[in-house]
């Protein structure tokens, strides 16, 4: 049970962590446009050109605000569970990596304050990964194989935290799990590539991302101090969940395409064209 004096530091620690996102949210509120025809900093001339360069799915400034019909099309639609169930495989290595990293890195027989200090440079490389990866896949206008590479990587990260018992091998392995986002960029813009209009781009977005956070509850059961130092359960449990994620974006893949907005079809023609004259 927590004294008056830790649960005064824990309230005050969240208090200060959730300043910054209150602010930020309110200056986003009534600071960003909603779509690129209401960016007053914008001429007319690069608000046609960001308006067109969104493609021919991307919500537009003429739709309605909330539609209760394209609500309903949307979560009864298969896409939309395919996706919350592919994204939700993913979760669980964001929440592992997350909250048990520390512990993970401090198993590899590091001590102290260099426990702590060793997380360091595999959060780096992640860094790097993801937004190359994510570079790549807008650049390339492709979705899947960018997902699937990501996830690939950080499946194999799972696996050598799973089979490797040299130090040395099971460091790289943390260097490949924190690169979980390398998948999740390109992921988020093939979901709101595959829906058209505000409502269904909000409701497709928003709650494959609710559905996936249900995992931050089953996350730390996967890592009981029971099973350390190895913790097979978990590295097994989230190589399975992400072989199953590329097993989803494969399925996906196959039904929507490399990228709906780049399909080969007229109208994704004619906005490409449109974006080239500009």
């Amino acid at each position: 049970m927590l004294t008056p004096e830790q649960f005064f530091c824990q309230c005050t620690l969240f208090i200060l962590e959730g300043i910054p996102a209150v602010l930020v949210g309110v200056y986003v509120w009534f600071g960003l446009p909603d779509y690129p025809e209401t960016a007053k900093f914008l001429t007319e001339e690069e608000r046609e050109f960001a308006s067109r360069r969104m493609g021919p799915y991307a919500p537009k400034g003429t739709d309605k605000h909330f539609d209760w019909q394209d609500l309903k099309n949307t979560v009864l639609a298969w896409q939309f569970w395919a996706f919350a169930a592919q994204y939700f495989a993913m979760t669980h290595s964001l929440n592992g990596t997350g909250f048990f990293l520390p512990t993970i890195v401090r198993n590899l027989g590091f001590t102290g304050y260099r426990s702590q200090l060793m997380t360091v440079p595999p959060q780096l490389f992640g860094l790097i990964i993801i937004i190359v990866n994510a570079w790549s896949s807008d650049y390339r206008r492709e979705r899947p194989r960018h997902i699937i590479a990501g996830l690939i990587l950080v499946a194999t990260g799972y696996l050598l935290l799973a089979v490797v018992r040299n130090w040395i091998g099971r460091f790289i392995g943390v260097f490949f799990i924190c690169c979980t986002n390398a998948a999740v960029i390109p992921f988020l813009a093939y979901r709101t590539a595959t829906v058209t209009g505000a409502t269904s781009t909000a409701i497709a977005t928003g709650g494959v991302i609710a559905i996936a956070n249900c995992s931050g509850f089953t996350t730390p059961y996967l890592f009981p101090s029971s099973g350390g130092p190895l913790y097979l359960m978990g590295n097994w449990t989230l190589f399975a969940l992400l072989m199953f994620s590329v097993g989803i974006t494969l399925f996906l893949w196959y039904k929507l395409g490399s990228s709906s907005e780049y399909r080969t079809g007229t109208n994704s023609k004619e906005t490409s064209e449109g974006v080239k004259a500009l």
